[in-house]
């Protein structure tokens, strides 16, 4: 680890780190740093790993947050409020006080102001913030969020009249203020999951993987023009069954390229999977704020899906220079491993979350 060093003199590595939430990257990459409290409601890591959530590891987590008994606090928003049916519903099992303490872990932060910064971690693939959530915009120090609107002011249209905020929303001082908080998070790949690193022997143009095409028109769409490729002689490999991870990977490092649409979210696994297995990715035009972005014509290729035949036009253009392709899939492989594997990554944020180095696409607002 990086020995960047605190205003207090401290290293980077004697920092005490508390994550809450339903996940644990902190944990996997600084074991003996970090804290874990474990608010998911399905199976969770061992008890050995998280420390139990009973009404005194509440009480416990009160004097933390406001003794600053640790230096960061970490912690993942969930899609669904404490009080929703799909949480709530595990209050009715054989250990529904263990359920109900995970569901108030989080909530803790609102009566309490931690005094250690707050990182917030939004893995969502909603381009919005849910109400239950917001009030996190308020105790945090920063907020990384995977589906950013390039409209900042859009992850607030579940809180505005008609979905959309309007002037004197956006004008209001604290709103403002909430909205400089936050930042793209790319939504990365959980591992380097690659050959030993040598450029592998090329046997297709094109690696396709969407079984599930109706998530999104635009692979729909995508999906027709690819066939009509196929046609015309472009080689694709496209499996008609789920393939076991190796088997994924391999298959996809032999193509040159691989294509990456729009699912639920813009952001997606495919486009750093590919970019690690030296397969140059083929992705719809981005709908958000990218941090650390893939340049188009240097990691990657965009194409707009409302143009007619845009992906195919784009496909047949990179195909005709394999040397090019060569180049890209090795930029973008660099800077893949460089910014967007997990659980590495995480010391990056907490520098970023602490000061130590500017957190990319963030926003300054002019005050009126």
């Amino acid at each position: 680890m990086t020995a960047s060093k605190t205003d207090d003199g401290r290293a980077l590595e004697s920092l005490r780190i508390l994550e809450i939430g339903h996940q644990q990257i902190c944990k996997q990459q600084l074991p003996q740093q970090t804290t874990l409290l474990w608010t998911g409601t399905a199976a969770g890591p061992p008890r050995k790993i998280a420390a139990p959530l009973t009404f005194c590891g509440l009480l416990r987590l009160w004097r933390a947050l406001r003794k600053r008994e640790h230096d960061v606090i970490i912690v993942y928003v969930e899609q669904w409020a404490p009080w929703h049916w799909k949480c709530f519903r595990h209050i009715f099992s054989l250990h529904p006080l263990r359920t109900l303490w995970k569901l108030s872990a989080i909530q803790t932060l609102r009566v309490v102001r931690p005094r250690a910064p707050l990182m917030i971690l939004d893995l969502t693939e909603w381009g919005f913030i849910h109400r239950h959530n917001e009030f996190l915009l308020d105790r945090c120090t920063i907020w990384f969020k995977r589906e950013l609107p390039f409209d900042r002011w859009r992850v607030f249209r579940r809180s505005s009249p008609g979905g959309h905020p309007a002037t004197h929303f956006r004008g209001n001082p604290r709103n403002r203020r909430r909205l400089e908080k936050l930042h793209p998070l790319s939504l990365g790949c959980p591992d380097d999951r690659t050959h030993d690193g040598a450029f592998p022997e090329k046997g297709c143009d094109l690696f396709v993987a969407v079984q599930n095409a109706t998530s999104s028109t635009i692979r729909i769409e995508g999906v027709r023009e690819i066939a009509a490729l196929r046609r015309r002689g472009i080689a694709v490999d496209m499996p008609a069954v789920r393939l076991q991870p190796q088997e994924f990977i391999e298959r996809m490092s032999k193509a040159w390229l691989t294509w990456s649409p729009h699912g639920f979210g813009w952001d997606c696994y495919r486009h750093y999977e590919a970019s690690l297995a030296f397969s140059v990715p083929i992705i719809s035009a981005p709908t958000i704020v990218r941090q650390f972005p893939m340049i188009d014509g240097v990691h990657c290729f965009y194409y707009f899906p409302d143009e007619p035949d845009g992906l195919a036009r784009v496909i047949v253009r990179a195909l005709a220079d394999r040397q090019r392709l060569r180049e890209m899939a090795e930029a973008a492989r660099a800077l893949v491993k460089a910014h967007h594997v997990w659980p590495q990554r995480i010391e990056e944020l907490l520098r970023m979350t602490l000061g130590y180095e500017p957190a990319p696409g963030g926003l300054l607002l002019d005050e009126k």
